[in-house]
């Protein structure tokens, strides 16, 4: 319980071989902590959590006071005494808001929630309010941690199918007699949420108030003289401050009279046996637990975990033993499983109840896999940043140029990515009907969970497969418009045709499926339930039109546009015998010279152009693959719905079940054949095919330049929808002008909407001496070229 992450000074950083056996022990407390939790909660079934806190408590102050020995040199100030006093108090709220969301969450879920070091917490709270984070080193990896750290809290609160409340009725079923519990559970039905769902919520309060209080005293250790004295002299405050609430809880609870001997609760596992209440029996199933729960849980966890500090460090150590016990209460969670049936001979324990364990769910098995990935990235030590000596200033000091790039906290990366989305027509486009998307389906969720309706909710689950594909189309709105760097030369701009590419293999999966179901139904129609099924579709309906009219364009642009990659020439295309490959054009002969007593000359230019001056969008251009293929998703949706609606009144009012089927063929036929096109052009985008066009029309109108004699290695692909690259290479006569040649063919490109350009200029005299070169040195071989007079 008691976090020592910021009563230690971290240690030196030591190879893990040099304190192997400080992790291996660290790792077996860690083990034992978990068994504790969980022999902890089976004891909070039987017995109140304030008598089991008091208890617990008052075995370790005990041991405390013969360890520390904390009393025998202490002579505190008023004021000192007056601030163990509220640290005390505000511990006690702490340690009883943890044992509470213990018996409504269980042990697994209360492992996930609570044993987090407070730098975990700290660092989520950087990431996400702090404006300061954002000049720290290995913010991306911290902002992944709250990610994941975020996705398993929301993984635990909603998608956590924990029914051991939901079996029993209030107000007399489990923990609902006690007074705390039942006005626990009216605040939890205020708000519309179960007691597990609750018990979510009192733990992560629990969580931010244990690192709270943790900050608080950090001067008050100091002054104290050290943690170990500190956790033994808060301790004993602690049980003092239990004793009048330990005693009302008896007194309360008519166990007063009685004495403990009273509390008698039998814990029947699968294999039940039958016992007799004995003085063995209430020391076995009370005492021993407390005591094993004194040692594992407050005495030696506090302990390891002070040497691990000293001896490894905070990082590693938090990290190993966060790690250690989310994977053993998994473990443990699986082989755990018992029915407890408790009985009391008292009025609040009036009859036997029966209860079942707190069971796995895959929210839980989620949330594992992310705080496992959240406390590895949160917990991972950061390196310094490295800079480079660039001189000093008119001080003197020296200046560095720091290697790394400034990082921005999470909320200035959101709002500069929401500006940048904004900023552009197609993903301002995606942007919208996704939002729109999202709350069609979180109501259509919060609905079928209100009124049960599995229907409803499988239609949300399936509507939020769909917005996945809203967001990669939208991420790769927002890569294609990203700088080029040292890495990625030309730009993102090929990621839309891959977005377009990944979509229609999504759509052709699902078309898949969606057949092969229509054919298996379609011999034997199952009774379908229009119930509601009506409105929703219709309902879906008019959501996905809003995208039809959203995302028309990029349709209307695939069939105007003659194709991805054509170039907008409106002459025909020439014949074979016309189109001239590296060779001459007209009846001269081939002019091959080998002198070497001629000058030569060899002109080299790459040309970068800008992008195109045509404001309007042309439909000459490779259409946008990533809105056609979020056009295509929106599409099917759309046929889906239609569909449906069509299903529904065919079945409503004419009992034909045989039309569901019929229509889900008709629709996956109808998604298959237009993704094909889709499919066919990103693919020949991505292989770099070369534009039909351009082999003849531009090639003609280069060859028929003055001075130009012929061209080879002509090279054109489109590297996006907006971006069509080209290389050529052009031989020209021996008084030729190189930079002439180069700038008309340029222009000639330019025109054809060709933005990203590299003309290499050759002449005969420089080949002449190549060919030299090649006959003496047998090699250059694939550096010759044809030459001709024209």
């Amino acid at each position: 319980m008691f976090d020592s992450d910021f009563f230690s000074k971290t240690s030196k950083t030591r190879p893990l071989s040099d304190v192997l056996h400080i992790v291996i022990l660290l790792i077996i407390i860690k083990l034992l902590k978990t068994f504790g939790l969980f022999i902890t909660y089976d004891l909070l079934k039987s017995y109140h959590l304030v008598l089991i806190l008091f208890l617990t408590t008052l075995f370790t102050s005990i041991c405390l006071l013969f360890i520390q020995k904390p009393f025998s040199s202490f002579r505190p100030s008023k004021a000192l005494i007056y601030r163990l006093i509220k640290y005390t108090i505000c511990l006690t709220i702490m340690r009883l808001l943890w044992l509470f969301g213990l018996t409504l969450c269980g042990p697994l879920r209360t492992i996930l929630l609570f044993e987090h070091s407070d730098i975990v917490i700290i660092a989520c709270f950087q990431v996400l309010f702090s404006s300061s984070f954002s000049g720290q080193q290995g913010h991306t990896s911290r902002i992944r941690g709250v990610v994941f750290f975020i996705l398993a809290v929301l993984a635990i609160f909603a998608f956590d199918n924990d029914d051991s409340r939901q079996n029993i009725d209030h107000p007399e079923g489990h923990l609902h007699h006690r007074f705390v519990a039942h006005i626990f559970y009216q605040l939890t039905s205020l708000i519309g949420v179960a007691d597990h769902k609750g018990g979510v919520i009192l733990l992560l309060i629990a969580l931010f108030f244990r690192c709270a209080i943790n900050s608080w005293s950090k001067k008050l250790v100091l002054d104290i003289g050290g943690p170990k004295k500190f956790y033994a002299i808060t301790t004993c405050l602690s049980t003092i401050c239990l004793i009048p609430m330990s005693f009302i809880i008896l007194l309360v609870n008519n166990l007063f009279p009685d004495s403990i001997d009273s509390i008698r609760s039998t814990f029947q596992t699968t294999i039940s046996t039958s016992t007799t209440s004995s003085l063995f029996d209430n020391i076995s199933s009370l005492i021993i637990p407390i005591i094993l729960m004194t040692v594992f849980i407050f005495i030696s966890d506090f302990y390891v975990e002070q040497l691990s500090v000293v001896k490894l460090d905070r990082i590693r150590t938090f990290r190993y033993g966060t790690l250690t016990m989310i994977f053993s209460a998994l473990i443990v969670s699986f082989v755990w499983v018992k029915t407890i049936r408790v009985t009391s001979n008292n009025v609040w324990f009036g009859r036997m109840i029966q209860v079942e364990d707190h069971e796995l769910s895959g929210g839980v098995v989620f949330a594992v896999v992310m705080f496992a990935f959240a406390t590895d990235l949160l917990l991972s030590p950061i390196k310094q940043r490295s800079g480079a000596f660039i001189g000093y200033n008119q001080e003197g000091v020296p200046l560095f140029n720091l290697t790394q790039q400034k990082s921005q906290s999470l909320l200035l990366i959101l709002k500069s990515s929401l500006r940048d989305i904004l900023a552009e027509s197609d993903s301002r486009r995606i942007f919208y009907f996704l939002c729109i998307n999202l709350m069609f389906t979180f109501v259509e969720l919060l609905y079928g969970a209100w009124t049960n309706s599995l229907g409803l909710l499988s239609d949300g689950f399936h509507m939020l497969f769909d917005c996945t594909a809203l967001v990669v189309g939208l991420y790769a709105a927002l890569m294609s418009r990203w700088k080029p760097t040292r890495v990625f030369s030309y730009g993102y701009g090929r990621v839309e045709v891959l977005s377009g590419f990944v979509n229609g293999l999504f759509l052709i999966v699902v078309a898949f499926f969606v057949f092969y179901e229509a054919m298996g139904r379609l011999f034997e129609p199952p009774e379908i339930d229009t119930n509601r099924l009506l409105f929703v579709s219709v309902a879906g309906f008019a959501v996905n039109m809003i995208g039809i009219f959203s995302f028309s364009h990029a349709h209307a642009h695939a069939h105007g546009g003659g194709g991805g990659g054509s170039c907008p020439m409106s002459q025909p295309a020439p014949t074979k015998e016309q189109h001239h490959h590296g060779h001459s054009h007209d009846a001269h002969e081939h002019s091959h010279s080998h002198s070497h007593n001629s000058g030569h000359d060899h002109g080299h230019s790459h040309g970068s152009s800008e992008k195109s001056s045509h404001q309007e969008h042309s439909h000459t251009l490779t259409d946008n693959a990533n809105m056609r293929g979020v056009f295509l998703h929106v599409l099917a949706d759309t046929l889906g719905s239609v569909g449906v609606i069509i299903s529904s009144l065919l079945i409503q009012y004419f009992g034909w079940n045989i039309s569901d089927p019929i229509c889900s063929l008709f629709i996956s036929i109808m998604i298959f054949l237009s993704v094909i096109p889709l499919l066919k052009e990103s693919a020949m985008t991505l292989l770099l095919q070369t534009p039909s066009n351009i082999q003849y029309e531009i090639l003609d109108r280069i060859l028929k330049l003055d001075q130009v004699q012929s061209y080879s290695d002509e090279h054109f692909w489109n590297l996006s929808s907006s971006v069509t690259v080209g290389t050529i290479h052009i031989q020209i006569t021996n008084d030729g002008d190189e930079q002439r040649v180069t700038a008309q063919v340029q222009t000639i490109l330019k025109e054809a909407q060709i933005q990203n350009i590299a003309v290499q200029v050759e002449k005969q005299a420089f080949f002449n001496h190549l060919n030299g070169l090649n006959s003496a040195l047998g090699q250059l071989a694939s550096s010759q070229r044809t030459f001709s007079r024209r």
